[in-house]
């Protein structure tokens, strides 16, 4: 019998499958009864003004709850993640800082130029990476705005350097929207006006347990965001919690909201109560499992329940919906990102917010950080894709093997040397 072992093509190519698990946690019954305010579909509204919309957050948390057994398995696994990893008190219990791979499904509409309208720049695209950086790393970026008093996030954000099969990418997929249910009304969020939000993803989707997807919309339940001449506010953007189906999961993001922009001197397409890009930061804050601060409605909590009600956070103090500025309640804390404040006055997460999400990154969110996807395609890079021939086990003398062979590189080849074996033999070379 003839052992054939290819050894190299230029490069390697390695191949693997990743099956992302709900990782069950201790079962505590009292503690998963307490596990009931999870939001799935959260939105923000950053203004000046205190928001008149509301989001139905706990109504899509409970119905889905109620129907999705394997939403509220993975939701009541996570909480009991959560709480395993406060307890613990071994500090190191990270292997490696996180990373996110971004890829931006710009929905836009009317054949709208790209840089123009609801076909938002590249630049405005990549903006928005930078600021998510900003807050979530705490750096002294636009004068220093996101140094709260809060935690820094070992987390880095990049826009997708290669797709999912491995060619070459710069994070972003424009998609012209013709439904004419998306031109008039944009997506349906928590409403009931707009184009159906499967519908929509499906034009446009990446594997989302390897790349955090994000549809940028031309405005959310006929909101108006598409005009900003005549916008009032709305639904910037909602996000799903981890554990959510595949046909939603990730975030959705208004046009006119996805981008930084402090001073107005890149002119990007920016609601004027939205150029920090904080609504992205929420959003994420949410996408890796994060509450609203407000999320319990009440200026008081006892200290022995705070981790099982509210945000689930202790170290952020009870309160209501928060206005400017200005908390919902005395000793609130309107500085963070979970709240509805201003962006202009948010620059912080806690550190019970940083074990929330350093939990789904290493539960369900852990395949983003073994992604492939901020690795840069090299200019020359081939692999070998298949084995053609032999198929199986072969016995004769005489070989003539076949494979695949595939480009993965941003260049276009004229040769490459595979390196192979015969029966463990001494390696040889073929010359394509």
């Amino acid at each position: 019998m003839k052992l054939i072992k290819l050894i190299t093509v230029i490069a390697f190519l390695s191949i693997s499958v990743v099956i992302v698990k709900a990782q069950r946690g201790f079962e505590d019954p009292k503690y998963r009864e307490n596990v009931s305010q999870i939001i799935t579909k959260p939105s923000i509204i950053n203004s000046t003004t205190k928001s008149h919309s509301k989001c139905n957050s706990s109504t899509l948390h409970n119905q889905k709850m109620i129907n999705d057994p394997a939403y509220r398995r993975n939701v009541e696994d996570l909480e009991l993640q959560i709480k395993n990893r406060k307890e613990q008190t071994n500090v190191a219990r990270r292997p490696a800082p996180y990373t996110i791979p971004v890829v931006f499904h710009v929905m836009y509409k009317n054949d709208d130029p790209e840089g123009s309208g609801t076909n938002i720049s590249k630049e405005q695209l990549y903006s928005s990476i930078d600021a998510l950086n900003r807050d979530f790393k705490k750096l002294a970026d636009d004068a220093g705005i996101a140094q709260g008093n809060g935690a820094a996030m070992d987390i880095t954000f990049c826009p997708a350097q290669r797709d999912p099969f491995d060619n070459p990418s710069d994070g972003i997929e424009r998609i012209n929207v013709t439904n004419q249910t998306y031109i008039d009304k944009g997506i349906q969020g928590s409403g009931n006006n707009g184009y159906s939000e499967v519908d929509l993803k499906a034009l446009s989707k990446w594997d989302p347990s390897k790349y955090m997807n994000v549809w940028v919309v031309t405005e959310i339940d006929d909101s108006g965001a598409d005009d900003l001449s005549s916008y009032g506010g709305g639904t910037l953007g909602y996000a799903y919690f981890p554990g959510a189906g595949t046909d939603v999961d990730g975030i959705v993001v208004t046009h006119t909201s996805c981008g930084n922009d402090p001073d107005g001197t890149n002119n990007f397409n920016l609601w004027a109560f939205s150029t920090l890009n904080r609504t992205m930061t929420h959003e994420v804050g949410h996408y890796l499992s994060l509450y609203h601060t407000f999320e319990g409605n009440s200026c008081s909590e006892p200290i022995s329940s705070c981790s099982t009600q509210g945000d689930l956070c202790c170290d952020t103090p009870p309160t209501t919906e928060g206005d400017n500025c200005t908390p919902g309640c005395a000793g609130g804390q309107p500085e963070n990102y979970m709240d509805y404040t201003s962006e202009t006055c948010q620059n912080m997460f806690t550190a019970d917010q940083q074990t929330r999400m350093y939990t789904a990154l290493d539960g369900l969110r852990a395949g983003l950080n073994s992604s492939t996807g901020c690795n840069p395609v090299n200019n020359y890079d081939a692999g070998i894709s298949s084995i053609i021939q032999p198929n199986g086990s072969y016995c004769g003398d005489i070989i003539s093997p076949v494979v695949q062979l595939t480009n993965y590189g941003s260049q276009n080849l004229t040769n490459v040397t595979i390196t192979y074996s015969i029966d463990n033999g001494p390696n040889q070379e073929f010359i394509w």
